[in-house]
């Protein structure tokens, strides 16, 4: 008998990506919202996450994770 198993394409990892605001954290100063406002916004003085991840996006994730002054984004 013939064990299979399942590997993650790195396509299928990207998809499967969460990304999350750390509200302890999140100062809520509306940078991630100035840079990727489809995916962020700001509500009693704390960013949420508005849609689900899109691989298409990296880039833009990646720039306001960047702008984030208490690096409360991540995507795990």
């Amino acid at each position: 008998m013939i064990k299979k198993e399942f590997v993650m394409t790195d396509e299928v990892k990207e998809s499967t990506k969460e990304l999350k605001i750390d509200a302890d954290v999140c100062i809520g100063c509306g940078a991630c919202e100035g840079v990727a406002p489809e995916y962020f916004e700001i509500k009693d003085r704390v960013s949420l996450v508005k849609k689900k991840f899109d691989p298409a996006d990296a880039e833009l994730i990646e720039d306001a994770m960047d702008n984030c002054p208490v690096q409360a984004i991540t995507l795990d």
